[in-house]
């Protein structure tokens, strides 16, 4: 269908005796389409996995005794370092530990489908540990970042992110092109380990750049894309 949103078939009909119905059906395709500029061109030299950055504050808001809010705004707050202690006036620092990038991100050439240490959860198997966190006796009230580049030819695409709690995707501009982030799928609230579908249409063959921010509360954490 050439447009997202909410659609109608009418069907109108008559018998041979003169008697003329009509039924219709109401339904929505919601999906995101990406624009051409947002890709580069195939055989672009973009590396295989993606960077992975973890910013925590889980021993500072347990020891206060606090809780944070659940909500993409606050994972981006933390993941910018702006997220201010409301008891100090002063940013969380981050206790998660830094990985070998100049941002201290992590280069990751699996997949994303990490879990807090615990039983696996999700969808998949094979789960492993949020990079950068200590998971001895849990980790709360942090948020990631993953960037990372998806081969795409023109088509339609279902993807799908199992979490525990929030997140939000969104296909990004390349380095010097013009744009807004475009919000692919997002669940901006907390929850047990549950799928949140999506649908992109692309109408560019390409290699594009996605950003998954995602983050925990308390409780369980992990995320699968």
């Amino acid at each position: 269908l050439l447009s997202s949103g909410t659609h109608v078939y009418t069907l109108t009909y008559a018998d041979n005796l003169g008697g003329i119905y009509t039924n219709q059906a109401v339904f929505s395709t919601i999906y995101s389409t990406l624009p051409a500029a947002y890709a580069l061109p195939p055989g672009s030299g973009v590396v295989r996995g993606f960077t992975y950055r973890t910013v925590s504050a889980s021993t500072q808001v347990q020891l206060e005794g606090g809780a944070l809010a659940s909500s993409i705004a606050l994972a981006e707050a933390q993941l910018s370092g702006t997220l201010v202690d409301t008891n100090t006036g002063q940013p969380y620092s981050n206790e998660a530990t830094p990985g070998p990038n100049a941002d201290g991100s992590y280069n990751i050439g699996t997949v994303i489908n990490f879990t807090d240490g615990s039983t696996p959860e999700g969808d998949f198997v094979d789960d492993t540990e949020f990079p950068g966190l200590p998971f001895v006796g849990g980790n709360e009230w942090f948020s990631t970042e993953a960037l990372l580049y998806l081969d795409l030819p023109a088509g339609y695409y279902r993807f799908g992110v199992n979490s525990d709690d929030g997140f939000e995707v969104t296909a990004i501009p390349p380095q010097g092109v013009s744009g807004a982030p475009i919000v692919a799928g997002v669940f901006d609230n907390s929850r047990g380990p549950a799928d949140t579908l999506f649908d992109v249409q692309v109408l560019t063959s390409g290699i594009y750049p996605f950003r998954v921010v995602y983050f925990q509360s308390s409780g369980g954490s992990e995320e699968e894309f």
